[in-house]
């Protein structure tokens, strides 16, 4: 399976090519909406798979997950939270974005099983923070709760980290999900003054382009 591999649309190829080649920049589906990416399989997925197959005994060469070798895998978990502009809000790029979503479309994938991932194979604080807020205590034994809380309450945080985004593009293969324009970051959380309440996406299709002043757009 590590050098031949069907999966579906891609020719026959190795796991490893469907982690790299077969996802965008940051190691998501290439499928163009941004409700269904969150569903689909990512660089992540696969190497969780792989660990699946270590775990009960297989060969640990074959681990996707090195940050080095294959940083897509770790780079996919980051997606859900580096997609949120003005607080909640999502993309609505392609099918199923429309404006009957509401602010909190896909929070589920911010929260949930991705972030859980995230912290286990990065031990990012913010994804500690995440987790203690709004994550199940019941998923995790003592001492690993322990360490959620201690991380998330060193990190110095004192709101989602979702709500702090700074100015970012984010690629893909055809050839931009959005580039967001995020203005005083650190505000209040309220809208529509918050810095995240503040961003700015644009849904391109060809190409992407950035209409803020440099001094906006740190």
């Amino acid at each position: 399976m590590f050098t031949r591999v069907f999966y579906y649309p891609r020719p026959l190829c190795g796991l490893p090519d469907v982690a790299i080649s077969a996802t965008d920049r940051d190691g998501r589906s290439t499928i163009g909406s941004s409700s269904y990416v969150l569903s689909d399989s990512s660089a992540a997925e696969l190497a969780e798979d792989v660990e699946f197959y270590i775990a009960n005994g297989g060969n640990p060469k074959y681990s996707l997950r090195d940050p080095k070798r294959f940083p897509k895998a770790i780079t996919a978990l980051y997606f859900p939270l580096r997609t949120r502009v003005a607080g909640l809000w999502t993309m609505r790029v392609g099918n199923v974005s429309g404006p009957d979503k509401n602010y909190t479309k896909g929070f589920e994938y911010l929260v949930g099983h991705d972030t859980s991932l995230a912290w286990k194979w990065t031990r990012d604080p913010r994804f500690a923070y995440i987790i203690r807020q709004y994550g199940k205590r019941s998923e995790w034994t003592e001492a690993e709760w322990a360490e959620i809380e201690k991380a998330a309450a060193e990190s110095g945080l004192k709101r989602a980290p979702w709500m702090d985004n700074r100015s970012r593009v984010l690629p893909a293969t055809w050839p931009s999900w959005s580039p967001v324009c995020s203005t005083t970051i650190g505000g209040s959380a309220a809208p529509p003054r918050s810095g995240s309440a503040r961003a700015l996406a644009t849904r391109t299709t060809t190409r992407s382009t950035c209409r803020c002043t440099p001094s906006a757009c740190p």
